[in-house]
């Protein structure tokens, strides 16, 4: 992905895990890209649940329950590689 796209994916992660984290428990956030989403509270268990579909239905990506981890989802920008992993791949078995 060139640095726009990137930075456009951010960007888009920020909104959604933030909508998520609001929708969910009702607390307004702000998060940045390298805010630690776990391990500074922001993500709960019902919150990573929301996360974790949203993320399948937003971005057409299957997400393994082995993927769940701070590794992934331990930042925005964690996240974005996540997703750009999952959609590289995904777009690749489609030429299959």
């Amino acid at each position: 992905m060139i640095e726009n796209q990137v930075q456009g994916l951010r960007n888009a992660l920020m909104r959604l895990v933030t909508q998520t984290i609001e929708e969910t428990t009702g607390r307004h956030v702000s998060v940045g890209e390298e805010d630690p989403l776990i391990q500074g509270g922001f993500l709960d268990s019902l919150s990573m649940v929301n996360l974790v579909l949203a993320l399948q239905v937003t971005y057409g990506i299957v997400i393994d329950l082995m993927e769940i981890d701070e590794n992934n989802f331990g930042s925005i920008a964690n996240l974005a590689a996540l997703v750009e992993r999952r959609t590289l791949s995904s777009t690749q078995e489609d030429m299959l």
